[in-house]
């Protein structure tokens, strides 16, 4: 099996990703309106990663890095926040 790096630099050559942080890198996704896939992150597995490299950060700042530092538009990779169980996506959505 190919890791998603891998992939990823075959399928979109231009695609940016987040040196440093590979552990948190969990696939490949296809964006509306964009014709090549990008790097698929999980947060909470990247304000790990970055955690790993600043220990005296917190998980706040940690996230806050993310909200800084993660580049957006064409070829911009994605982050994802992973839901434990449909639990949680009651904090998040609005049942009608």
């Amino acid at each position: 099996m190919t890791d998603p790096k891998t992939t990823l630099a075959q399928a979109n050559p231009h695609a940016i990703v987040l040196e440093g942080h590979d552990d948190a890198l969990i696939g490949i996704v296809w964006l509306p309106g964009q014709t090549r896939p990008v790097a698929l992150y999980d947060d909470t597995l990247l304000a790990e990663s970055i955690l790993d490299q600043n220990p005296d950060w917190s998980m706040d700042d940690a996230y806050d890095w993310i909200d800084a530092n993660v580049p957006i538009g064409v070829n911009a990779p994605a982050v994802i926040e992973v839901m434990a169980d449909a639990d949680e996506l009651d904090d998040f959505i609005c049942w009608s």
